[in-house]
This record gives C-alpha cells, structure tokens and sequence, in this order.
C-alpha cells in the first residue's frame, strides 16, 4: 500500500509539474483476479480505485485517471509478461 501511495503520488506530481490538461492518463495494472489468488486481487482493485476516488481532486483541472486492468491467469510468469 504505501508503494501503491508513492506511486500515485509521483504520477499526480508529474502531472502537475508538466502542467498537463485535458487529458485521461491510463495505467496498467497486470494482476491476479481468478484461482486461488483472487482475492489479493480483487482487495489490490478496491484498494487504487479508492485512493484514486480520495485523491481525484489533487489532480491538476482537466486530467483524469483510468485503470487498465488484465488478469494474469494465477502464477504463470510467461502469460504476464506477454499481457504487459
């Protein structure tokens, strides 16, 4: 979680400091939303989609962020790096 802080944190100051306007700022998210792990993922979704709804407002005016989400399928390293 508090990397997740720093990350968004480091985006949204990005944002700012390029003086970034009207625009939809997408990031990508490989994750496991099925089998055994699911839930970490799902917990992971509910976790960035409610810092981002908190922290919507510290956006600079115009810019809004999507989340792009694929699941890897469980613990398979070659499947995720052929979604990433």
């Amino acid at each position: 979680m508090k990397n997740l802080k720093r990350t968004v944190f480091a985006l949204l100051l990005g944002l700012w400091l390029c003086g970034a306007s009207a625009q939809t700022v997408r990031i990508g998210i490989v994750n496991t939303f099925s089998g055994p792990q699911a839930s970490f993922g799902e917990m992971n979704d509910r976790a960035m989609k409610l810092y981002i709804k908190m922290h919507d407002k510290d956006l600079p005016p115009g810019v809004k962020l999507e989340l792009i989400q694929r699941d890897d399928g469980g613990p398979n390293p070659d499947k995720a790096k052929q979604i990433a």
